[in-house]
């Protein structure tokens, strides 16, 4: 049961990840352009080494979390990531639904919010991998 559980939880977690991948880019552009205009360019290098980063602290977050913690254990890190990916995944969709902003600084809002949310869910994938990797021995 627990190697299931673990199966079931990685098969999910990964899916999410992947379809993040394909749609964080059309989502942003179609964002910005909404908020800003169409010809706003959108900074993709700059979000992706801000992802990277969170990924980062994420993995570097891990190793803290395991050291110091001595109430926090792997199965409780588990369930604290994959909580705030969802939070981050369903706060992200809720953001997209909602009608473009007329006023400008609530469109710059949205956009900060949204990419704030994908910011939040890369944090979780950097703790995702040492975490699974720890329960898979």
């Amino acid at each position: 049961p627990k190697v299931l559980a673990l199966c079931i939880s990685q098969a999910c977690f990964e899916s999410a990840m992947y379809v993040f991948v394909l749609v964080w880019a059309p989502t942003m552009r179609a964002t910005i352009a909404a908020s800003f205009g169409p010809s706003t360019p959108t900074p993709y290098g700059t979000a992706f080494s801000v992802f990277m980063a969170a990924c980062m602290l994420g993995s570097t977050l891990f190793g803290y979390l395991v050291r110091q913690s001595s109430w926090l254990s792997l199965e409780r890190v588990a369930v604290l990531v994959f909580g705030i990916a969802s939070g981050s995944l369903i706060g992200a969709c809720w953001l997209l639904q909602e009608p473009a902003a007329t006023d400008n600084e609530t469109s710059a809002m949205t956009v900060v919010h949204l990419f704030s949310a994908y910011v939040m869910f890369e944090f979780c994938v950097g703790l995702y991998f040492p975490t699974m990797g720890t329960l898979r021995g």
